[in-house]
């Protein structure tokens, strides 16, 4: 993956994942209130058209129904709510419910970063990297990125890192100022900061090598939540690799990685429970495919034959 490449790649799995933060209590469905009041009360109390949205979005406790989501939103943001502002441009930018409008998106998202609004900030980062509504434009994307890094936004913090790792939109690599915003990514719930600043310590660029901590930081990225990180401790406890040797915590490392969306995890979790006679073998090669993971692909089509 070249360096533009790897900055798009983060761009939209974060794009994936905004919409789960909006509504941290959405799984607790004993606690939520009843659809309709919610909606009612979203005349007067702005907060609550994100709840309802969110829930018509994702189909709790309520019919899916992007439109009216949508609808919901944008009646949020013009009480000013910024959580809905950035929630109706998310819907812009995807088309969800609404015809595709980068360029209106990209204008609530400045509207909210102006007012403070890190994840809009961060957002319009993400279009500047992926080129959605502008041309690719690597040094607005840093700005945008860095401005919601000064609000401890842990997702932004990671890319002001990787774009300092890789020199791209700030014209110089510099390991060491990578280091310091994964650091602080890491801290602030980004299990991917963790996972980039391992391999910082692991190959000994920024800082002094030191294996210890970065397997250190990969435990850390995987109990956070980065399946890539589980991998690699799948990885490395199969090789006996800073990891004591052990063919049964591979294969928990793996299926764990899997489970989080790490493609390549999904097929060497498979490969794991094909050597073990394992059931489930066809279904996680699946899995690892429509994750896309190429080699997957090819391994599920070769046991449907």
């Amino acid at each position: 993956m070249d360096d533009a490449g790897a900055l798009t790649h983060y761009a939209s799995v974060t794009l994936a994942s905004t919409l789960l933060i909006f509504l941290p209590l959405a799984a607790m469905a004993d606690e939520l209130e009843d659809i309709r009041e919610l909606t009612h009360r979203c005349d007067t109390e702005p907060a609550a058209c994100l709840e309802a949205g969110v829930r018509y979005h994702r189909g709790t406790e309520a019919p899916v129904d992007l439109r009216y989501a949508s609808k919901l939103y944008s009646k949020g943001c013009e009480q000013g709510h910024l959580d809905s502002c950035a929630a109706l441009g998310r819907a812009l930018r995807m088309g969800d419910g609404l015809a595709t409008d980068t360029s209106r998106a990209m204008d609530l998202y400045m509207k909210a970063c102006k007012q403070g609004h890190a994840m809009s900030c961060r957002e319009l980062g993400d279009m500047f990297v992926l080129g959605e509504g502008t041309v690719r434009d690597p040094t607005a994307a840093y700005l945008w990125y860095d401005t919601a890094c000064t609000q401890l936004d842990g997702p932004a913090c990671l890319h002001v890192g990787l774009h300092h790792e890789l020199g791209y939109g700030t014209g110089v690599q510099d390991p060491a100022q990578a280091h310091h915003f994964y650091e602080i990514a890491c801290k602030h719930n980004e299990p991917r900061g963790c996972t980039s600043l391992a391999d910082l310590h692991l190959e000994g660029l920024g800082v002094e090598k030191d294996e210890v901590r970065g397997v250190e930081l990969l435990d850390a990225a995987c109990l956070a939540g980065d399946g890539a990180a589980c991998r690699r401790i799948g990885e490395r406890y199969s090789k006996g690799d800073g990891k004591p040797k052990s063919d049964a915590a591979a294969g928990k490392a793996f299926e764990e990685a899997c489970r989080l969306g790490d493609p390549v995890g999904c097929r060497l979790n498979a490969e794991w429970l094909q050597q073990h006679q394992e059931p489930g073998v066809a279904s996680t090669f699946t899995r690892g495919c429509e994750l896309g993971d190429l080699k997957s692909c090819k391994k599920a089509r070769k046991l449907a034959n």
